[in-house]
């Protein structure tokens, strides 16, 4: 799954890494306090695209990656940054074993995340869903 939206709620200045127009800690730091709150153990990492939130369910290894991406605008009064979450799961050889012989779906697990992120998403009244593109 793949969510764009705009929110005016994270400040950018002191958002930026260390690759120029990189940003999205603040996103992700939210976020994972977002997931905390549904039970989720987060762990935020540096992307060299963006920021990532692994999170660990049972035996699968999920993801949530946030990415900014410019907007094309009239005027600077607009938001300029649109963002992009998306999810997904990397299955090593181990999890990959151990999910086939205690018979595990990653596909409900990330249904699952899916869904506590667009509740997550759709409960802030400060962002605006663009697009959602479904798995």
């Amino acid at each position: 799954m793949e969510i764009t939206f705009e929110t005016d709620m994270f400040n950018l200045i002191e958002d930026q890494h260390l690759h120029t127009g990189v940003f999205g800690k603040n996103v992700a730091r939210w976020l994972a306090v977002k997931l905390s709150e549904k039970g989720y153990s987060p762990e935020i990492k540096h992307k060299e695209w963006g920021w990532e939130v692994k999170i660990r369910r049972g035996e699968i290894g999920l993801f949530v990656g946030i990415k900014n991406d410019w907007k094309d605008v009239s005027s600077l009064e607009e938001n300029m940054i649109v963002w992009r979450v998306f999810t997904g799961y990397n299955l090593s050889l181990k999890e990959k074993i151990l999910s086939a012989l205690k018979n595990l779906d990653p596909d409900s697990y990330l249904y699952m995340l899916d869904s506590d992120i667009k509740n997550i998403l759709y409960s802030e009244s400060r962002i605006k869903i663009l697009e959602i593109k479904e798995s």
